[in-house]
């Protein structure tokens, strides 16, 4: 009896406390890391925000396929900068086909107090040109967590500042979650999905749902971690189901957007370009 009683007293202790690290975990913001060790004079040509990346390298460029589909379930590319839709069997010369992240070894447009990986976020059409206005955004990658900025060129791309952002924590369990918020001013807006005024408070969940998942993607099966995240706001509700690999990184995600359409993106070449 008294060992059953000892059996019952360190149960019941453990799920206490198994609880108490579960709600602890979900308060917790994007880990940045420390890079105050560093040595400044060695690496005073670099983002020291990159010295620990594994996957999001200077040298690397990471070109992506997408397809979107209205809330119909029509299938179409964008055009003029994102800011037309495009029958996905009409491609013309100023189709958005591809799109990119081309990792930069620097700060670009930021200074040296931004926090994060900076890349710039390209937008390709058929014949290989990257169009104009080119964006500069941030990646966050360390030993806890990847998150990153989605696509935001204008018009239907915007559509996924109000999707839950691609972020995974690494070491989390299957089932565990994560919470985000996020606010949004009306520069993101577009008048051929929606336009408003103010500051609109985005609220994101997410939770792992699978670890080695095989995805058979253009540079192979590639075992993936699928993070599950939803959105909400006064605009409407989203999620976000996405693949993540630990050699590639993110390299599937199938957004649901808040104007009830769907963005699929996914990676299919990785270059090496050394800057």
């Amino acid at each position: 009896m008294r060992f059953l009683s000892v059996l019952i007293v360190c149960t019941i202790l453990f799920f206490s406390c198994e609880k108490e690290i579960k709600i602890e975990r979900e308060q917790e913001n994007i880990f940045v890391e420390d890079i105050s060790n560093y040595d400044n004079e060695s690496y005073k040509f670099q983002n020291l925000y990159n010295v620990d990346n594994e996957i999001y390298l200077p040298e690397r460029e990471f070109i992506f396929q997408y397809i979107y589909i209205d809330s119909t379930k029509k299938q179409f590319l964008f055009k003029n900068e994102g800011y037309d839709l495009l029958s996905i069997d009409s491609i013309s010369d100023n189709t958005i086909s591809e799109i990119a992240l081309n990792i930069q070894n620097g700060f670009g447009s930021f200074d040296n107090k931004y926090d994060q990986t900076v890349s710039e976020y390209l937008y390709y059409l058929p014949n290989g040109e990257a169009i104009y206005p080119r964006n500069t955004s941030g990646i966050i990658e360390n030993k806890e967590n990847v998150w990153m900025h989605p696509f935001r060129n204008p018009c239907y791309f915007r559509l996924l500042q109000f999707s839950p952002y691609p972020y995974i924590k690494r070491n989390y369990e299957v089932g565990e979650k994560w919470f985000w918020e996020l606010e949004t001013g009306s520069h993101y807006g577009c008048k051929s999905w929606k336009e408003w005024k103010g500051v609109v408070l985005n609220k994101y969940e997410y939770k792992i749902t699978e670890r080695n998942k095989i995805f058979k993607s253009q540079l192979g099966e590639l075992s993936c971690t699928i993070v599950e995240a939803t959105g909400k706001s006064s605009l409407g509700h989203s999620s976000l189901t996405s693949y993540f690999n630990e050699e590639y990184g993110f390299v599937r995600l199938d957004y649901q957007n808040i104007d009830k359409s769907r963005l699929i993106i996914e990676l299919t070449k990785v270059i090496e370009k050394p800057q």
